[in-house]
């Protein structure tokens, strides 16, 4: 039993290798916060780090967590 789809899979592989459309993807979702791997996922992390529109929270050597919108001074 595998509780997502194909594509479902193949969205979450494109985000978190940060691929092209990544964001129109991530859009898609409706998330607010993400919780992404340092290990796992450096491309993802690279990429919403240079983004205007997601704001880190918190980050320790595991994760760093993203809230959507542009962070305030």
């Amino acid at each position: 039993f595998v509780p997502f789809s194909v594509e479902q899979l193949q969205a979450y592989k494109d985000i978190t290798n940060a691929r092209y459309d990544w964001r129109l993807l991530l859009e898609d979702t409706g998330a607010k916060l993400l919780m992404v791997s340092t290990l796992d996922q450096p491309d993802l992390q690279e990429a919403l780090s240079a983004s205007e529109d997601w704001c880190g929270l918190y980050r320790d050597d595991l994760a760093v967590i993203y809230q959507r919108g542009a962070c305030k001074p």
